[in-house]
């Protein structure tokens, strides 16, 4: 940009197209005057003043040229919620599972993609043709397996009110509304879960609780067990400063329940680190008398334990791990352990009041997650970590 050229406003972002930013001002027009009049204005002097007077113009959006035009956007985008609308009232009426087998979708769509664009009534046409009848129907009152209540239309409309703005918060400087309205959401979530007031935000400058949205349990598992590990190493390097990192590494050991996530073999692989089931009783529960036993012995073998991943309603059975005695233990007999407790299934619950009582123990722990797309009329993904 020129030095003496004006910045755009928000009014000439949203200004006609069709408004006209050339031609000559009528202060250009009144250095052109006749015989007799003062003399000309200098070409310098007439290019600097249409440089001053230049206003702001180009495309109204960075979307390509290619892409819908604004019209056309607008008829579609009223066509597609009709035929979402359609969709979801008819769920009911279709099987829940789909018939497909394997492959179908291979044998039945090209293989190449197509050299020139389809419009989009040919992209309704293949969706009925070829993807409906490998759907299940996940959004009908009658699928209660996995994610049991996993959509709204309010949650439709916000993904697609978040889509269109289209902003990346990478930091705060890239989208100030973005985080800010994170961290004040996830406020909210922990306000309705009555979580520890340690996992709150507390505005600018404060450091210490807050909470993120990620995309899934494992992601905010994985999250929690590289962040422990870290704190770990952080400690014994203190001691052990000639020790090598991966030398201490090898001997980490975290710990969960056999009930516990699915995911968690894939999480401390990528992690390096080793991950010890432990037994559970026949309701489920992961004890505490268990878990101190498993600990001890193998700091006896060598080990460093660093993390105990309690959970608060297990996939298979909604089962309640004995938090109110494990965050004790560890904080008087193993301080540095790190102690997450994830609700990912059944966390959406604990906002219901008659819930909160299976959470007392919660005051111990170091983070705590849940997934809102199972239980909250949410979309996935939705995974909340605090």
């Amino acid at each position: 940009m020129e030095v003496d050229e004006e910045k755009a406003t928000i009014e000439d972002f949203f200004s006609d197209e069709n408004e006209s930013a050339g031609g000559s001002s009528s202060d250009d027009d009144d250095d052109d005057v006749g015989v007799g009049g003062p003399p000309r204005a200098s070409t310098k002097e007439k290019v600097a003043k249409k440089k001053k007077k230049k206003k702001t113009t180009g495309p109204l959006t960075a979307l390509p040229s290619a892409d819908l035009t604004p019209a056309e956007f607008r008829k579609r985008g009223k066509e597609l919620i009709d035929f979402l609308a359609d969709y979801l009232e008819g769920s009911r009426d279709r099987p829940v599972n789909h018939q497909a087998i394997q492959g179908y979708l291979f044998r039945k769509m090209p293989k190449i993609p197509p050299r020139d664009g389809v419009s989009m009534d040919d992209v309704y046409k293949d969706i009925k043709q070829f993807i409906f009848p490998g759907l299940a129907q996940w959004q009908s009152p009658k699928h209660h397996s996995l994610l049991p209540a996993g959509g709204s239309y309010a949650s439709i409309l916000g993904s697609m009110l978040a889509d269109g703005f289209g902003c990346v918060g990478f930091t705060w400087a890239d989208c100030p509304a973005i985080t800010e309205l994170e961290m004040l959401v996830m406020n909210w979530l922990a306000h309705l879960m009555d979580l520890p007031i340690d996992f709150h935000f507390f505005g600018k400058g404060m450091s210490g609780g807050g909470g993120l949205l990620q995309s899934t349990t494992t992601e905010a598992l994985l999250t929690v067990m590289v962040t422990a590990k870290r704190t770990m190493l952080d400690k014994l390097k203190e001691t052990m400063p000639n020790v090598p990192d991966w030398q201490l590494q090898d001997k980490f050991m975290a710990y969960c329940s056999e009930q516990a996530h699915p995911g968690l073999e894939r999480v401390s692989e990528v992690s390096g680190v080793r991950l010890k089931r432990l037994w559970t009783d026949r309701e489920g529960i992961m004890h505490a008398d268990t878990l101190r036993f498993a600990i001890e012995k193998d700091k006896n073998k060598g080990y460093y334990p660093f993390l105990v991943i309690a959970t608060v309603g297990t996939i298979a059975c909604t089962s309640v791990d004995q938090i109110t005695k494990i965050g004790p233990i560890l904080a008087a007999d193993h301080p540095n352990i790190w102690l997450h407790i994830d609700a990912g299934y059944a966390g959406s619950s604990f906002i219901c009041r008659e819930y909160q009582p299976l959470l007392h123990g919660i005051d111990y722990a170091d983070s705590f997650s849940m997934s809102a797309h199972k239980w909250m009329p949410v979309h996935m993904d939705c995974a909340c970590l605090w």
